[in-house]
Protein backbone atom coordinates (compact mmCIF):
# COMPACT_ATOMS: atom_id res chain seq x y z
CA UNK A 1 0.00 0.00 0.00
CA UNK A 2 2.52 2.35 0.80
CA UNK A 3 4.30 1.45 -2.11
CA UNK A 4 1.75 2.39 -4.43
CA UNK A 5 1.08 5.32 -2.70
CA UNK A 6 4.81 6.21 -3.40
CA UNK A 7 4.83 5.56 -6.60
CA UNK A 8 1.17 7.81 -7.35
CA UNK A 9 3.26 10.74 -5.89
CA UNK A 10 6.31 10.34 -7.81
CA UNK A 11 5.38 8.71 -11.12
CA UNK A 12 5.79 12.10 -12.88
CA UNK A 13 9.42 12.27 -12.29
CA UNK A 14 11.58 9.06 -11.91
CA UNK A 15 9.24 5.91 -11.32
CA UNK A 16 11.96 3.42 -12.17
CA UNK A 17 14.00 4.80 -9.43
CA UNK A 18 11.61 2.97 -6.80
CA UNK A 19 12.98 0.04 -7.85
CA UNK A 20 16.24 0.77 -8.36
CA UNK A 21 19.31 -1.16 -6.73
CA UNK A 22 21.63 2.03 -5.02
CA UNK A 23 25.36 0.90 -5.56
CA UNK A 24 26.32 2.73 -2.96
CA UNK A 25 24.95 4.44 0.44
CA UNK A 26 26.29 8.13 -0.86
CA UNK A 27 23.35 7.14 -4.35
CA UNK A 28 20.97 5.75 -2.02
CA UNK A 29 21.07 8.75 0.84
CA UNK A 30 20.82 11.37 -2.11
CA UNK A 31 17.76 9.01 -3.72
CA UNK A 32 15.76 9.35 -0.06
CA UNK A 33 16.45 13.19 0.18
CA UNK A 34 15.21 13.80 -2.89
CA UNK A 35 12.34 11.71 -3.33
CA UNK A 36 11.56 10.96 0.29
CA UNK A 37 12.37 13.32 2.63
CA UNK A 38 11.61 15.66 0.34
CA UNK A 39 9.58 15.66 -2.87
CA UNK A 40 10.27 17.25 -6.10
CA UNK A 41 6.74 19.76 -6.35
CA UNK A 42 6.10 19.21 -2.57
CA UNK A 43 8.77 20.74 -1.00
CA UNK A 44 7.52 22.19 1.93
CA UNK A 45 6.05 19.00 2.85
CA UNK A 46 7.66 15.62 1.50
CA UNK A 47 7.02 12.47 0.53
CA UNK A 48 7.22 10.88 3.92
CA UNK A 49 5.45 13.70 5.86
CA UNK A 50 2.44 13.34 3.67
CA UNK A 51 2.15 9.44 3.87
CA UNK A 52 2.81 10.20 8.04
CA UNK A 53 -0.33 12.18 7.56
CA UNK A 54 -2.73 10.44 5.58
CA UNK A 55 -2.00 7.00 8.01
CA UNK A 56 -1.88 8.40 11.50
CA UNK A 57 -3.09 11.63 11.74
CA UNK A 58 -6.19 11.84 9.07
CA UNK A 59 -9.70 10.36 10.10
CA UNK A 60 -10.55 7.95 9.52
CA UNK A 61 -7.56 5.80 10.38
CA UNK A 62 -7.51 7.17 13.90
CA UNK A 63 -10.87 5.66 14.27
CA UNK A 64 -9.65 2.38 12.97
CA UNK A 65 -6.19 2.43 14.97
CA UNK A 66 -8.76 2.88 18.33
CA UNK A 67 -10.90 -0.01 17.15
CA UNK A 68 -7.91 -2.10 16.92
CA UNK A 69 -7.14 -1.48 19.99
CA UNK A 70 -10.29 -1.69 21.85
CA UNK A 71 -10.24 -5.06 20.54
CA UNK A 72 -6.66 -5.67 21.99
CA UNK A 73 -5.42 -6.74 18.66
CA UNK A 74 -1.87 -6.30 18.56
CA UNK A 75 -0.02 -5.52 14.82
CA UNK A 76 3.17 -7.66 14.45
CA UNK A 77 6.05 -6.28 12.38
CA UNK A 78 5.79 -7.57 8.63
CA UNK A 79 5.90 -10.22 7.50
CA UNK A 80 4.28 -11.88 10.22
CA UNK A 81 0.38 -12.33 10.63
CA UNK A 82 -1.62 -10.97 13.77
CA UNK A 83 -3.89 -14.41 15.27
CA UNK A 84 -7.26 -13.02 15.74
CA UNK A 85 -9.85 -14.72 17.50
CA UNK A 86 -13.37 -15.01 16.11
CA UNK A 87 -14.90 -11.86 17.77
CA UNK A 88 -11.87 -9.91 17.01
CA UNK A 89 -12.05 -10.75 13.42
CA UNK A 90 -16.00 -10.30 13.07
CA UNK A 91 -15.51 -7.01 15.03
CA UNK A 92 -12.88 -5.76 11.79
CA UNK A 93 -15.21 -7.22 9.27
CA UNK A 94 -17.55 -5.22 10.69
CA UNK A 95 -15.85 -1.92 10.92
CA UNK A 96 -14.69 -2.51 6.99
CA UNK A 97 -18.25 -3.18 5.53
CA UNK A 98 -19.09 -0.07 7.17
CA UNK A 99 -17.39 2.07 5.49
CA UNK A 100 -14.54 1.78 2.02
CA UNK A 101 -12.05 4.34 3.81
CA UNK A 102 -11.87 0.88 6.01
CA UNK A 103 -10.41 -1.40 2.73
CA UNK A 104 -7.50 -0.97 1.02
CA UNK A 105 -9.06 -0.27 -2.22
CA UNK A 106 -10.88 3.01 -0.59
CA UNK A 107 -7.48 3.87 1.29
CA UNK A 108 -5.73 3.92 -2.06
CA UNK A 109 -8.87 6.20 -3.99
CA UNK A 110 -8.66 8.64 -0.80
CA UNK A 111 -4.70 8.73 -1.13
CA UNK A 112 -4.48 8.90 -4.79
CA UNK A 113 -6.91 11.77 -4.82
CA UNK A 114 -5.46 13.86 -2.53
CA UNK A 115 -2.31 13.73 -4.06
CA UNK A 116 -3.45 14.56 -7.36
CA UNK A 117 -5.15 17.53 -5.69
CA UNK A 118 -2.19 18.83 -4.20
CA UNK A 119 0.11 18.42 -7.22
CA UNK A 120 -2.44 20.64 -9.00
CA UNK A 121 -2.75 23.42 -6.74
CA UNK A 122 -0.55 26.62 -6.85
CA UNK A 123 3.00 25.69 -5.32
CA UNK A 124 2.43 28.70 -3.03
CA UNK A 125 -0.30 26.51 -1.35
CA UNK A 126 1.36 22.90 -1.18
CA UNK A 127 2.17 23.61 2.29
CA UNK A 128 1.74 21.99 5.81
CA UNK A 129 -1.40 24.39 6.14
CA UNK A 130 -3.35 22.93 2.98
CA UNK A 131 -2.89 19.41 5.00
CA UNK A 132 -4.98 20.39 7.83
CA UNK A 133 -7.55 22.24 5.59
CA UNK A 134 -7.91 18.89 3.33
CA UNK A 135 -8.11 16.44 6.57
CA UNK A 136 -11.57 19.07 7.69
CA UNK A 137 -12.97 18.76 4.60
CA UNK A 138 -12.17 14.71 4.81
CA UNK A 139 -13.08 15.02 8.40
CA UNK A 140 -16.50 16.68 7.41
CA UNK A 141 -17.17 13.69 4.32
CA UNK A 142 -16.66 11.12 6.83
CA UNK A 143 -19.07 12.77 9.30
CA UNK A 144 -21.81 13.00 6.86
CA UNK A 145 -21.43 9.32 5.73
CA UNK A 146 -19.87 10.82 2.29
CA UNK A 147 -17.61 7.22 2.69
CA UNK A 148 -20.26 5.04 3.90
CA UNK A 149 -20.06 1.69 1.85
CA UNK A 150 -24.08 1.80 1.45
CA UNK A 151 -24.42 5.35 -0.19
CA UNK A 152 -25.75 5.02 -3.35
CA UNK A 153 -23.34 6.56 -5.06
CA UNK A 154 -21.00 3.69 -4.52
CA UNK A 155 -23.12 1.80 -5.95
CA UNK A 156 -22.20 -0.31 -9.43
CA UNK A 157 -19.22 1.79 -9.72
CA UNK A 158 -17.00 1.01 -6.61
CA UNK A 159 -19.41 -1.23 -4.46
CA UNK A 160 -22.02 -4.16 -6.09
CA UNK A 161 -25.57 -3.57 -5.41
CA UNK A 162 -25.58 -7.04 -3.82
CA UNK A 163 -26.69 -7.63 0.28
CA UNK A 164 -23.26 -8.12 1.42
CA UNK A 165 -22.03 -4.43 -0.31
CA UNK A 166 -19.48 -6.39 -2.31
CA UNK A 167 -16.48 -4.61 -3.17
CA UNK A 168 -15.88 -4.31 -7.20
CA UNK A 169 -12.13 -4.63 -7.11
CA UNK A 170 -11.56 -4.90 -11.14
CA UNK A 171 -12.08 -2.62 -14.04
CA UNK A 172 -11.94 1.71 -13.93
CA UNK A 173 -14.44 2.43 -11.39
CA UNK A 174 -11.57 2.65 -9.04
CA UNK A 175 -10.29 5.20 -10.90
CA UNK A 176 -13.11 7.13 -11.94
CA UNK A 177 -13.67 7.47 -7.87
CA UNK A 178 -10.48 9.11 -7.67
CA UNK A 179 -11.16 11.60 -9.92
CA UNK A 180 -14.50 12.07 -8.24
CA UNK A 181 -13.55 13.12 -5.01
CA UNK A 182 -10.11 15.16 -6.24
CA UNK A 183 -12.76 17.32 -7.99
CA UNK A 184 -15.33 17.22 -4.99
CA UNK A 185 -11.76 18.50 -2.82
CA UNK A 186 -10.56 21.13 -5.69
CA UNK A 187 -14.25 22.41 -6.00
CA UNK A 188 -13.69 22.84 -10.14
CA UNK A 189 -16.17 21.86 -12.49
CA UNK A 190 -14.20 21.58 -14.98
CA UNK A 191 -14.26 17.89 -16.35
CA UNK A 192 -17.22 16.64 -14.08
CA UNK A 193 -19.48 16.18 -16.82
CA UNK A 194 -16.93 14.67 -18.60
CA UNK A 195 -16.61 12.23 -15.79
CA UNK A 196 -20.02 11.24 -15.42
CA UNK A 197 -20.61 10.18 -19.22
CA UNK A 198 -17.29 8.59 -19.27
CA UNK A 199 -18.15 6.48 -16.17
CA UNK A 200 -21.39 5.47 -17.28
CA UNK A 201 -19.88 4.50 -20.84
CA UNK A 202 -17.18 2.57 -19.04
CA UNK A 203 -18.46 1.39 -16.11
CA UNK A 204 -22.01 1.20 -15.75
CA UNK A 205 -24.91 3.16 -16.77
CA UNK A 206 -26.73 2.76 -13.21
CA UNK A 207 -24.01 4.58 -11.48
CA UNK A 208 -25.90 7.27 -9.44
CA UNK A 209 -23.51 10.11 -10.34
CA UNK A 210 -24.96 13.64 -11.89
CA UNK A 211 -24.01 17.06 -12.01
CA UNK A 212 -26.36 18.54 -9.37
CA UNK A 213 -24.83 16.26 -7.03
CA UNK A 214 -21.61 16.93 -7.52
CA UNK A 215 -22.71 20.49 -7.47
CA UNK A 216 -23.71 20.06 -3.53
CA UNK A 217 -20.24 17.74 -2.52
CA UNK A 218 -18.23 20.24 -3.88
CA UNK A 219 -20.57 23.01 -1.69
CA UNK A 220 -20.26 21.16 1.18
CA UNK A 221 -17.09 19.63 0.80
CA UNK A 222 -14.26 21.30 -0.77
CA UNK A 223 -10.79 22.65 0.34
CA UNK A 224 -10.88 26.14 1.63
CA UNK A 225 -7.09 27.17 0.76
CA UNK A 226 -5.13 28.78 3.40
CA UNK A 227 -4.97 32.59 2.58
CA UNK A 228 -1.13 33.04 1.44
CA UNK A 229 0.53 36.19 0.28
CA UNK A 230 3.44 35.84 -2.33
CA UNK A 231 4.92 39.14 -4.45
CA UNK A 232 3.45 39.12 -8.23
CA UNK A 233 6.64 38.20 -9.91
CA UNK A 234 6.69 34.85 -7.86
CA UNK A 235 3.10 33.88 -8.53
CA UNK A 236 3.11 34.32 -12.20
CA UNK A 237 7.01 32.31 -11.61
CA UNK A 238 5.00 29.70 -9.80
CA UNK A 239 2.25 29.34 -12.10
CA UNK A 240 4.05 29.52 -15.22
CA UNK A 241 6.50 26.64 -13.77
CA UNK A 242 4.12 24.35 -13.31
CA UNK A 243 1.41 24.59 -16.46
CA UNK A 244 3.86 21.63 -18.49
CA UNK A 245 3.68 19.50 -15.07
CA UNK A 246 -0.34 19.46 -15.06
CA UNK A 247 -0.52 18.50 -18.73
CA UNK A 248 1.79 15.70 -17.94
CA UNK A 249 -0.33 14.64 -14.41
CA UNK A 250 -3.89 14.85 -16.64
CA UNK A 251 -2.00 12.74 -19.25
CA UNK A 252 -0.54 10.16 -17.03
CA UNK A 253 -3.85 9.67 -14.46
CA UNK A 254 -6.62 9.40 -17.82
CA UNK A 255 -3.96 6.80 -19.15
CA UNK A 256 -4.87 4.67 -16.20
CA UNK A 257 -8.54 4.23 -16.92
CA UNK A 258 -8.37 0.59 -18.21
CA UNK A 259 -6.21 -0.71 -15.15
CA UNK A 260 -7.80 -3.76 -13.13
CA UNK A 261 -7.62 -2.99 -9.86
CA UNK A 262 -6.13 -4.69 -6.21
CA UNK A 263 -8.58 -7.93 -5.71
CA UNK A 264 -9.36 -7.07 -2.02
CA UNK A 265 -10.53 -10.01 -0.23
CA UNK A 266 -13.24 -10.06 1.79
CA UNK A 267 -12.88 -13.37 3.93
CA UNK A 268 -12.03 -13.14 7.60
CA UNK A 269 -9.58 -15.38 7.39
CA UNK A 270 -7.62 -13.13 5.26
CA UNK A 271 -8.77 -9.94 6.44
CA UNK A 272 -4.62 -8.75 6.75
CA UNK A 273 -4.18 -9.72 3.36
CA UNK A 274 -3.95 -8.19 0.21
CA UNK A 275 -3.29 -8.97 -3.57
CA UNK A 276 -2.69 -6.54 -6.32
CA UNK A 277 -3.46 -7.82 -9.95
CA UNK A 278 -2.55 -5.38 -12.67
CA UNK A 279 -4.08 -5.89 -16.52
CA UNK A 280 -0.98 -4.58 -18.32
Amino acid sequence: MVSQCTVELLKDYNKQALKKSFNSPTERNSALETYYESHPKLSKIGTKALLKWFFTELQPFKDWVSQMSYVNINIPIQPEQPRLTSNQKASIKKLRDSNILYTVLGQKILFFAVSRFLLRINAEHRIPETLNAISRSITKMDKDGFFSRDQSHWSNVLVRPNENLTMITTGSGYEKCIELVRMILSDSSEGVRKLIESTKDDVSNDVKWNENLISSWRKDFHVILPEVELPDEQIKESSESDDSFTEVRDLLDSSEDDEEESDEIEDDDDIFQETEEVKD
